[in-house]
């Protein structure tokens, strides 16, 4: 399928200082498609011959620089798909010529691009961590470019985090952070081959601290008993995230606008996705009533929250070391437990990949596989 692209001015659209806009046509199989150039012209200074701003035309320097540049990279665009027979389609080509050029073929120029255009899709947290792995890679290697993403370095690299002593887990996450920014790289057309198909990374599995049914129970029962204030408010939202699977962050930013139509539904801090959990009867009592803005609990910072939950697991004889994260883990082990689908599952904790919820489901077989353990010992 043919492509081509050309420079013109839209002189059915005027603006309002009597300039029209200046864009790339792009023509694939006679289709066309226009990408403003964000600068625009009056008739008289333009060239319809050289498809440029006369020398006449205030700022004409600036913008000639801007249209040379836009044809320059829609032409290798087109260039490099012919070379390499791949089909084009103009939403391929607007995904690649809209990826802001570098400098140079700096990684950390380009991880640092990638991270900031994810502020506005992820968590503070999430962000933090992003950062703090590109401080780890300048830490081994302060100069670094695409190319040098190679098997070879992520091989030495590895080396350098055991060196250190890092845990597996450590390893894997900084591995997987550098494996997501290359992915990234190689879908903005700046990478060919990803060097991780040659290394391939695995998460160890870790343990998964949960309470089971009959411990959830036991601390439904607690919640309804004479204890401190204070222990009381904390079990309440803890609860609250065991029966819903809704993170700290989730609770502690929770208002009573999120609650309607019998549904809890909020944006989740972390990946900013919106998640709807029915209101179910065991949250009915927990979250009374209030005003729109107003926070459902009066949550405690996280380090007060997981003490006083390690008072609530003494004083309800649960021998665990629980922490507010643990809410979520009960929330699915207990959910596949009492027979909900592991897709709904998914949906609730709001995993975009099932893949990721398929952990618990190996909890619950570590835990079968124990329990009938038991037979032997008849």
């Amino acid at each position: 399928m043919n492509a081509y692209a050309k420079i013109v001015v839209r002189l059915n659209f005027t603006k309002k200082d009597g300039t029209n806009p200046i864009c790339l046509r792009l023509t694939i199989g006679g289709k066309p498609k226009y990408f403003s150039l964000n600068v625009s012209v009056k008739p008289e200074f333009w060239d319809p011959k050289k498809l440029l701003a006369r020398k006449s035309c205030p700022n004409s320097y600036n913008i000639n620089l801007i249209i040379q540049n836009a044809i320059s990279r829609a032409e290798k665009i087109i260039f490099d798909y012919t070379i390499q027979s791949k089909p084009l389609s103009a939403g391929e080509f607007e995904r690649i010529f809209k990826t802001p050029e570098m400098k140079g073929n700096s990684f950390y120029e380009y991880a640092d691009r990638v991270v900031k255009e994810s502020e506005i899709k992820f968590s503070f947290y999430t962000i933090k961590t992003l950062k703090s792995h590109i401080r780890k890679f300048k830490g081994f290697s302060p100069e670094l470019s695409l190319a040098d993403l190679s098997l070879s370095f992520i091989k030495a690299y590895d080396t350098h985090m055991i060196g250190l002593k890092n845990s597996e887990n450590t390893r894997f996450k900084s591995m997987a952070v550098l494996k997501s920014f290359i992915n990234k790289a190689i879908k903005d057309g700046l990478m060919k081959e990803n060097p991780f198909k040659l290394y391939p990374i695995s998460k160890k599995a870790g343990h998964r601290e949960h309470l089971s049914i009959e411990e959830l129970r036991i601390l439904e029962e607690y919640y309804h008993k004479d204890i401190p204030a204070h222990l009381k408010n904390t079990l309440k939202y803890f609860l609250f995230s065991c029966y819903t699977g809704l993170r700290y962050q989730d609770i502690q930013k929770f208002v009573y606008s999120e609650l309607s139509e019998g549904m809890v539904a909020l944006r989740m801090h972390k990946t900013k996705d919106i998640v709807n959990v029915p209101l179910i009867e065991k949250l009915k009592h927990l979250i009374g009533t209030g005003f729109n803005n107003q926070r459902v609990f009066k949550v405690s910072a996280n380090q007060v929250t997981n003490r006083n939950l390690k008072d609530i697991m003494t004083g309800a004889g649960i021998k665990k070391d629980i922490s507010f994260h643990c809410a979520r883990h009960t929330f699915a082990t207990v959910g596949i437990s009492l027979g909900i689908p592991i897709e709904v599952i998914s949906k609730l904790l709001g995993h975009k990949d099932l893949q990721t919820t398929q952990i618990y489901a190996k909890v619950m077989d570590h835990v079968k596989i124990k329990e009938m353990g038991k037979w032997d010992n008849l």
